[in-house]
C-alpha cells in the first residue's frame, strides 16, 4: 500500500496541474484519505455502504485508500466493496488482492478522481509465522 500511496504522490507533485484539487498561492494541494473500512462495517458493527461513501464524499479526497477491503466474501454480502463504493461516491475504484478469504479476497483498494492507466500488485517479503 505504501508503494501505491507513493506512486500517488509522484504523480501529483509530477503532474501539479493536472491533478490539483485546487491552487492557492502557486501550491498544488492534493488531498489524500486514509480509510480502514472494516469490510463494510460501520463504527456500530453494521453493514453499511451507504455511511461509509458519505464519508468520502464529505471529505471530497483525490484519492482515497481502502484499508480491510473485501471482495465476493460472504461476510460482506459477496459485494465487491471498491466497485460498489465507486458507484456510490463517483470515484474509479482500484482493488489489490493480498489474499483469499471467506469465499472471496481480501486486500486493499483506491478510490480516485482520475482514471488508471496501469496497475501492479507488489508483493512486501515476510516471515510465515510472524
Amino acid at each position: 500500500m505504501m508503494r501505491i500511496l507513493g506512486l500517488i504522490f509522484m504523480l501529483g507533485f509530477h503532474n501539479s496541474q493536472l491533478l490539483a484539487q485546487e491552487n492557492k498561492g502557486g501550491n498544488t494541494i492534493i488531498r489524500v484519505l486514509s480509510f480502514n473500512i472494516l469490510h463494510g462495517a460501520t463504527t456500530k458493527g453494521d453493514f453499511n455502504l451507504d455511511i461509509i461513501a458519505k464519508v468520502i464524499r464529505d471529505a471530497n479526497p483525490d484519492f482515497v485508500a481502502l484499508q480491510e477491503v473485501d471482495f465476493n466474501t460472504n461476510r460482506s454480502r459477496k459485494y465487491d466493496l471498491v466497485v460498489e463504493l465507486s458507484n456510490r461516491t463517483g470515484l474509479v475504484p482500484l482493488f489489490g488482492r493480498a489474499m483469499y478469504y471467506d469465499g472471496g479476497e481480501y486486500g486493499e483498494g483506491i478510490l480516485s478522481k482520475y482514471s488508471f492507466i496501469e496497475s501492479r500488485i507488489v508483493a512486501l517479503p515476510f516471515k510465515p509465522g510472524c
